[in-house]
């Protein structure tokens, strides 16, 4: 019975955690490029901390007990007892928003993708062709007879 409060008590942290990685999910989503790494993060330590958890829920549950099926929905739910259920249910609760936020990942990877795109297109377009600004550089210093790319032009103190 304590063992089942513990574990019940833990999925309630679950769910928390699994919430706040959908709404991370949805931000990267909307975001401007310059938050996808941060955004990229925080959903990497939320991961983390869920991992952390459905590790101790695990520690808790014998490989073969009921409260680790009822964990894992991996039985009946009418065989087992009313705390037993309320394992499977907040897990299927979790699972809920785990699907959603799984699902928005093929999303999130299209979005960088673009993204990514528009980047290396302009990175493309500022160094090509005369309006180059790298070229531009380069040939102002090759007209004076400089190469200042290399330390030969530096003056000694």
């Amino acid at each position: 019975m304590e063992n089942i409060k513990k574990i019940t008590d833990i999925q309630q942290k679950l769910i928390v955690l699994i919430k706040k990685f959908e709404e991370k999910s949805k931000q990267l989503l909307e975001c401007d490029v310059d938050e996808i790494a941060n955004l990229v993060n925080s959903r990497q330590s939320i991961i983390d901390r869920i991992v952390f958890l459905t590790n101790e829920i695990y520690r808790l549950c014998d490989a073969d007990s009921l409260q680790r099926l009822a964990f894992e929905n991996k039985c009946d739910r009418s065989s087992l007892s009313d705390e037993e259920k309320e394992i499977f249910d907040l897990r299927q609760e979790f699972n809920i928003y785990a699907v959603r936020a799984h699902n928005m990942d093929s999303e999130i990877i299209g979005k960088i993708q673009i993204q990514k795109d528009k980047l290396l297109l302009k990175i493309k377009q500022n160094n090509s062709g005369v309006t180059a600004k790298a070229a531009k550089y380069y040939n102002a210093g090759l007209s004076q007879g400089k190469n200042l790319y290399f330390p030969e032009n530096k003056r000694k103190i």
